[in-house]
């Protein structure tokens, strides 16, 4: 068990809903899915920091307040989730600026990828992907933000289908007006 997942398990509040087998090779992983209140994320917001490995943490909210004041506090993280329906648009339309500010990708009704950590994966590269190539890709000219199955509602005017801006774009992987 990973230290991060040691440090939710001992966390004030939170409840182990769901527990994965046990893996069966070395580099398996056991995902677990864990509840807390929002109060005590606010408390502790250690339960915000990434957790290597397949977990994901349900907060309880009282209130959209709740919800929203949870999202402001949130560290950066390499993707985010939300699920939600037709109706729940404009609380989404209210979220999706806090979660830009803190991923460069949000994920609607779905569950991000996992990444195989092999010998072939590198973070790094050459300048600008990286200020130093030893090390992992955070230094930027641009903050790009992917947006995977988000409803149009949601992205900005200028990704819409419509393009009224004409802004050539790389839209799956084909560059263009789309």
């Amino acid at each position: 068990m990973s230290g991060g997942l040691r440090r939710l398990k001992e966390m004030k509040g939170v409840i182990e809903l769901a527990r994965g087998t046990a893996p069966e090779k070395p580099l398996d992983a056991r995902p677990y899915l864990f509840e807390l209140a929002a109060d005590d994320v606010i408390a502790d917001m250690r339960s915000t920091h990434e957790v290597f490995g397949p977990s994901a943490i349900l907060v309880r909210c009282k209130s959209e307040a709740d919800m929203l004041d949870v999202a402001r506090r949130m560290q950066g993280q390499l993707s985010m989730v939300v699920h939600l329906e037709t109706e729940d648009l404009e609380l989404a339309r209210r979220l999706m600026p806090i979660l830009e500010r803190r991923t460069g990708r949000i994920v609607a009704n779905g569950f991000s990828n996992m990444v195989e950590i092999s010998d072939a994966q590198i973070h790094g590269g050459p300048f600008p992907a990286t200020s130093d190539p030893r090390f992992t890709a955070v230094d930027r000219f641009l903050r790009p933000i992917a947006y995977q199955n988000v409803p149009e509602a949601l992205i900005p005017p200028a990704l819409r289908d419509d393009n009224h801006f004409a802004i050539w774009r790389l839209r799956d992987e084909a560059p263009g007006m789309h």
